[in-house]
């Protein structure tokens, strides 16, 4: 048989164009493998550097300044009260856990969490904020609230309700689970109850709006809220 030789493979099998960089492939090899080396040897070193720190009785150098100055005010303080070290005594430790509760309660001045109407034990939009974020941050919240609305993205925060004054701040700010049920409150709470054309406007844009149609339009266009698919009348 003709396939017994190698010839016969090489002449009629084997192709004479290399179309691979051999020599690049054999030096990425050569990196993946030189990383893996270092990496591991720098593992290794470093748990008995840090072991020898700590039977020293010196302090590791975790250099966390790097992140500082792309971060607020309140990212930093959260940062270093919750990324605190240990206290020696149980009394230090609680302080620092009392510190870092509060910090995380300054700064997350809102519950996760959204309302439906099939849901069961969900954070009502009538409930009050947590007191410590009370004084210095209901003007912020509604900034924040505001520039929500605005963004390419669906929001999650009813634009009319946002511009009610009249209503509580917690109803103002509330952020639904998802833009869906934004659009079935959109839906139930506002577009169901229009009565006159005096009613329709919006607050934070401070435009009149002509009739529902209008608004429906200006709020898909303008607050990203889509309304719901069944029309209410």
């Amino acid at each position: 048989m003709g396939y017994a030789s190698i010839a016969t493979f090489l002449k009629h099998y084997l192709s004479r164009r290399i179309t691979v960089d051999t020599q690049a492939v054999e030096r990425q090899r050569r990196r993946h493998a030189l990383l893996k080396d270092v990496k591991e040897q720098w593992e290794f070193e470093q748990l008995v550097r840090d072991v020898e720190r700590q039977l020293a009785g010196l302090e590791t150098n975790d250099d966390l300044e790097l992140v500082h100055d792309i971060m607020l005010p309140a990212q930093k303080k959260l940062c270093d009260s919750v990324l605190s070290k240990p206290g020696a005594t149980i009394e230090e430790e609680v302080a620092r856990r009392n510190c870092a509760i509060y910090a995380v309660t300054l700064y997350c001045g809102i519950e996760e969490g959204g309302m439906s109407p099939i849901r069961k034990g969900g954070r009502s939009r009538n409930a009050a904020l947590p007191a410590k974020s009370q004084p210095g941050h209901e003007q912020e919240l509604l900034e924040l609230a505001k520039v929500s609305v605005y963004k390419e993205k669906r929001p999650r925060v009813c634009f009319l309700c946002l511009g009610n004054e009249g209503l509580p701040l917690a109803q103002r700010i509330y952020a639904f689970s998802t833009p869906g049920d934004l659009s079935k409150h959109f839906g139930r709470k506002h577009l169901k109850n229009i009565q006159t054309r005096r009613d329709l406007s919006c607050k934070l844009c401070m435009v009149p709006l002509v009739d529902k149609t209008h608004l429906q339009r200006h709020a898909e266009e303008i607050h990203g809220t889509v309304s719901p698919r069944h029309s209410y009348t």
